[in-house]
C-alpha cells in the first residue's frame, strides 16, 4: 500500500479490462435510443432561461437541489444542443469513469483481487448502470465523490512527496460533492470526518485547512441551501418510507434475486483467506469506514423521512452504494489462484448480467419511457391513417411532451389531459361524441382504461413501459386487431336477471331478493331497488386469492344507478383479521349524474398501489358493495366486478419485476 500504481499480472489487467468493457456495455448500449425521463425534461424545462442570473435565481432556486447539475446542463446544451445523446453524454462519461474509480480505490484500500471483486459486482448490478444515463445529479455525483475519495486516499495512504495535485483534487471535488446534491454532501462530510481515524500529527493541519477550503467555496451557495432546507423542506410527493426500507434497498440492489446473492456469497467464500493479514487495524478501519458510508447516509434518510420531512428517494442512495461493495470486497484473499480467480470474476459477469436482462428486465426499462413513445406510437399510426380517424388524450405533462414533439418533428394534436383534466363521466362523453373508430390513449388514471375499452374494444397496439401504459384501440374488428382481451382470471356479474347471476355459485352476491323489480316500460331488464332508508347495498365478499394472482392486477368494479337523487359510494375493500387494510370508494356524484337517467359508475384499483408483495395479503379478503350513505330510493343494474392483468414493469425500476 505504498504507492497507488499498483502492480498488476497480466490476468488482473485482461479481468479488469472485461469489467469495464461490460460495465460501459451495460451503461451505453444504443446511446441514441435511451429517452428522457420526467426528471430530464422537468430539468431542461427549468434551465430553458434567458441568463445564468435567472437560471439560479429561477430554477435553482425553486428546486430542491444544489446549483451543480444545472449549471453544467445549462452550460453544456448551450455549446452541444439538447439531443437525447448530447444532455446524457457528459453523465454516461461521469459513469464510466466511476468504474474504474471504484476498482482503484479498492484496490488501495485493500487488494488488487478486492478491487476485480468490488468492479464486477458494480459493472452489472442495476443500481450502478441504471442511473449513469440520466442527466440528473446521480451520476456526476458518485464520480465526483469517488474522485474526492481517491484524492483522499492518495493523501492518507501515499508515501508521494508530490501532493499538490491530491490536495488540490480533495478540495475541489468535496466542494462540488456540496454542490451536485445533499445526499452527496452528507457522503463527503463523512469522508472528510472518517479522515480523522488515518491522518498523520504531521498532516493535520493541511488536512484542517483543506476542510476549510472546501466550506469556504460553498459559501455563495449558503442562501439558497437555508432555503431548501429550512424553507421548502423536504419534499411531500416523495412520501414516506417505512423502516422495512433498508431490508427492502438491499435486497433491490442485488435484484431480488436468490441467484444472484447465491453467486455473490459463494464468490467470496471462493476467494476468501483465513489469513490474519486480511484483518490488520489499518484495513479494519477502512471497513468500518466502508461500511459506515453506506449505511448511515440510508439510517439518516429513512429516519428524517419518516420523523421529520420526506426527503428519501432510492437515487439518492447511489452515492454510497459502491462502499458496500468495497466493504465486501476486503474479505477477498490477496493471494488467489489466476485460473480460479478469472473462472470466479467472468461467472458473476454472466450470472449478474443475465439478472439484469431477464430477471430485471433492464432493457425494457430503461428504454421505454412514456413522452418518446407516446409520440411516436402517434406519428406510426398517422403515417397510415387520416388525422381524422382517431382520437388521442394523453396524460402526462404537455411541455415535456412537446419538448419530444419538436425533437421529432411532430405536430399532431391531441387532448391535454395533464392540463385539461377530463372528469370519468366527462372521457366518457367526449370519447362518443368525437366517435372516431380509433382512439390512442394513455398514461392516465386507470379508471379511464374500462371505459376506453367499452366503446373501443379492439386492440391495435399496445405498449407497457415505466409509469406509463398507452393503447391504441379500434372500434370495429380489423384483419390486425383483436378483441380486448382482459386474461380475466376472475369475473363477476350480477344484472338481477331472474335471480341470475353470473358465477353465482362460486362469487356469492348477497343481495335482498324481494327488491328486484320490473320496469313497466321495459320489464324484460329487472333492476334492484334500494327503498328510502336502506344504507348497504348488494354486497361481494371472498378471499383475495380468488381475484389477485399478482401486484401487478388491477380491479374494475362498475355499477349503473338511477334515482331522483342519485347519490352513494361504490366500494372497494381489502381486510385481514377484522382489519381494514385498505378501503376506497367512487363517488357517484363525481360521474355527473342526471335525475331518473341510468349511469354507470366505475371504480378501478390498481393492486401494486396498495401491496409490494403478494404474500401480504395472504389470509386477506375483499369485498365490494354499494354504499347508499344518503339513504335515497336508489335503483341498481349490472354490479361487475373483474380482476386483469396490468403493466408488469409499471414500477419495474425500482420494484421486483412481477410479469
Amino acid at each position: 500500500m505504498k504507492d497507488l500504481s499498483k502492480h498488476m499480472d497480466s490476468i488482473d489487467k485482461i479481468l479488469l479490462g472485461l469489467c469495464l468493457a461490460v460495465g460501459v456495455i451495460l451503461r451505453c448500449y444504443n446511446p441514441y435510443g435511451i429517452p428522457f425521463i420526467n426528471d430530464e425534461l422537468s430539468a431542461l424545462n427549468r434551465i430553458d432561461v434567458g441568463s445564468f442570473s435567472e437560471l439560479i435565481n429561477n430554477a435553482v432556486w425553486n428546486d430542491t437541489h444544489p446549483a451543480f447539475t444545472h449549471v453544467l446542463m445549462y452550460l453544456w446544451t448551450g455549446i452541444f444542443g439538447t439531443s437525447e445523446l448530447a444532455v446524457k453524454l457528459p453523465f454516461m462519461l461521469m459513469g464510466i469513469a466511476s468504474i474504474y474509480l471504484v476498482f482503484k480505490i479498492t484496490q488501495e484500500w485493500f487488494s488488487t483481487n478486492a478491487g476485480l471483486y468490488a468492479t464486477a459486482l458494480y459493472s452489472t448490478l442495476q443500481f450502478g448502470v441504471m442511473y449513469v444515463p440520466i442527466a440528473r445529479p446521480y451520476s456526476s455525483g458518485l464520480f465526483l465523490l469517488l474522485w474526492m475519495v481517491w484524492a483522499w486516499t492518495a493523501l492518507l495512504f501515499s508515501e508521494k512527496e508530490s501532493t499538490r495535485k491530491y490536495w488540490i483534487s480533495f478540495v475541489l471535488a468535496g466542494a462540488l460533492c456540496l454542490y451536485n446534491h445533499y445526499f452527496t454532501a452528507i457522503s463527503a462530510v463523512l469522508v472528510g470526518l472518517s479522515g480523522f481515524m488515518f491522518v498523520s500529527k504531521q498532516q493535520l493541519k493541511s488536512y484542517l485547512l483543506a476542510g476549510l477550503a472546501i466550506g469556504i467555496l460553498f459559501i455563495p451557495h449558503l442562501r439558497i441551501t437555508y432555503h431548501h432546507i429550512f424553507e421548502v423542506g423536504g419534499v411531500a410527493w416523495y412520501g414516506k418510507p417505512t423502516w422495512q426500507f433498508p431490508e427492502e434497498h438491499f435486497l433491490w440492489i442485488f435484484h431480488n434475486s436468490r441467484v444472484v446473492i447465491l453467486a455473490i456469497s459463494l464468490a467470496i467464500i471462493a476467494a476468501g483467506s483465513h489469513s490474519m493479514e486480511m484483518f490488520v487495524k489499518r484495513r479494519n478501519k477502512l471497513r468500518l469506514a466502508a461500511f459506515g458510508w453506506f449505511v448511515i447516509p440510508l439510517v439518516f434518510g429513512v429516519w428524517y423521512s419518516i420523523e421529520k420531512s420526506p426527503i428519501l428517494r432510492t437515487s439518492h442512495l447511489v452515492f454510497s452504494y459502491p462502499f458496500m461493495l468495497m466493504f465486501f470486497g476486503s474479505f477477498v484473499a490477496d493471494k488467489w489462484n489466476k485460473w480460479w480467480k478469472s473462472l470466479v470474476i467472468s461467472t458473476l459477469l454472466v450470472i449478474i448480467t443475465w439478472s439484469l436482462i431477464y430477471e430485471r428486465w433492464h432493457f425494457k426499462t430503461v428504454y421505454n419511457y412514456a413522452y418518446k413513445e407516446f409520440v411516436t406510437t402517434c406519428q406510426d399510426f398517422l403515417s397510415s391513417h387520416e388525422r381524422d380517424e382517431v382520437t388521442i388524450v394523453f396524460g402526462e405533462t404537455p411541455a415535456f411532451t412537446q419538448r419530444y414533439m419538436d425533437l421529432l418533428e411532430a405536430d399532431f394534436e391531441y387532448w391535454k389531459f395533464g392540463e385539461q383534466h377530463l372528469s370519468p363521466q366527462a372521457f366518457k362523453e367526449y370519447i362518443k361524441a368525437e366517435n372516431k373508430p380509433y382512439l390512442i390513449f394513455g398514461a392516465m388514471p386507470e379508471v379511464y382504461q374500462p371505459i376506453a375499452i367499452e366503446q373501443y374494444p379492439y386492440i391495435h397496439k399496445l405498449h407497457y413501459g415505466i409509469n406509463y401504459e398507452l393503447l391504441v384501440l379500434a372500434k370495429e374488428e380489423e384483419a390486425t386487431p383483436k378483441p380486448f382481451d382482459f386474461e380475466v382470471n376472475a369475473k363477476t356479474t350480477v344484472d338481477f336477471w331472474r335471480n341470475d347471476t353470473t358465477h353465482l355459485a362460486i362469487f356469492p352476491w348477497r343481495y335482498h331478493e324481494y327488491w328486484i323489480k320490473h320496469d313497466s316500460l321495459n320489464p324484460n331488464n329487472p333492476y334492484y331497488e334500494m327503498p328510502v332508508g336502506e344504507e348497504w347495498g348488494p354486497t361481494l365478499e371472498q378471499d383475495a386469492s380468488e381475484w389477485i394472482r399478482g401486484v401487478n392486477r388491477i380491479i374494475d368494479i362498475a355499477i349503473d344507478i338511477k334515482g331522483e337523487y342519485p347519490s352513494g359510494k361504490l366500494v372497494f375493500v381489502i381486510s385481514k383479521d377484522e382489519k381494514d387494510l385498505f378501503w376506497q370508494a367512487a363517488e357517484v356524484s363525481s360521474f355527473e349524474p342526471k335525475a331518473n337517467e341510468w349511469t354507470r359508475v366505475y371504480y378501478s384499483i390498481r393492486i401494486a398501489h396498495v401491496i409490494r408483495e403478494l404474500e401480504e395479503l395472504e389470509g386477506a379478503k375483499i369485498k365490494t358493495f354499494f354504499w347508499n350513505e344518503q339513504k335515497n330510493t336508489i335503483r341498481l343494474d349490472n354490479f361487475v366486478m373483474q380482476s386483469r392483468p396490468g403493466n408488469p414493469i409499471l414500477y419495474g425500476d425500482l420494484r421486483k419485476i412481477n410479469p
